[in-house]
């Protein structure tokens, strides 16, 4: 994401979330791997030097939201469904793309779920004729090609904020077809219609607020899941 003012990056997240929610964003580059703890350092053995660029960055920006949280860092290691595993009493979510990195994090309280994504790089038609629905995929045709790749990536990146959301509830990896997703014309809040039944019903008694910022090239989403 060359040219991205991180700045104007930053507000955009912020203002897709509640006001006691900290999130910040930096370029991948800017963070130095060898202020890692030692656990994470272990975890990133053996990966590429790009990836152990993006992983630092992640780490270390939830480590700067921690600080701010008045929560002692410490690391933040990985889940059997390579989630990172927050402490007990913080929610959180990281994303990567385009060499920057983002990060959003709360108490636990009346929030139960956090999710957050960016996407850089456009849906083709090929990608998303295996990982959206017919109804997602005649959605996004119908607006033509080049806005029709901008709602195929709207679509795949709130999807990957509400499974990250649900799954601080749930426990569950989801599959593609478990939400459909419709973006309006105007406006923030998205549309969706969660089609895994187990989800849905854990999910009943909740509020579910996903939202896209819609004014950039590229889509930023998020998931916010609270007590009714």
């Amino acid at each position: 994401m060359t040219g991205v003012d991180v700045g104007a990056l930053t507000a955009a997240l912020r203002s897709l979330l509640p006001e006691h929610v900290h999130c910040a964003v930096m370029r991948c580059e800017d963070a130095d791997p060898a202020l890692l703890h030692d656990e994470e350092r272990i975890l990133s053995s053996g990966w590429s030097e790009a990836r152990i660029q993006e992983f630092a960055a992640g780490r270390l920006l939830a480590r700067r939201i921690m600080k701010t949280m008045g929560r002692e860092p410490r690391p933040l290691l990985v889940g059997d469904h390579r989630q990172p595993l927050w402490p007990g009493k913080v929610l959180g979510s990281i994303t990567h793309s385009g060499g920057l990195v983002a990060v959003a994090a709360a108490p636990r309280g009346p929030l139960l779920g956090l999710g957050i994504d960016m996407e850089s790089a456009g849906v083709s038609e090929q990608a998303g004729s295996r990982i959206l629905s017919l109804e997602e995929r005649s959605e996004a045709a119908a607006q033509g090609a080049a806005q029709g790749e901008k709602i195929r990536t709207l679509m795949y990146s709130a999807r990957e904020s509400f499974y990250k959301a649900q799954f601080a509830i749930t426990g569950r990896f989801l599959g593609y077809d478990a939400l459909r997703v419709s973006v309006p014309q105007r406006g923030r809040d998205l549309v969706f219609d969660i089609r895994d039944r187990d989800s849905r019903d854990r999910l009943k008694d909740c509020h579910i607020a996903l939202k896209r910022w819609p004014e950039l090239p590229w889509a930023l989403t998020s998931c916010v899941i609270s007590r009714l």
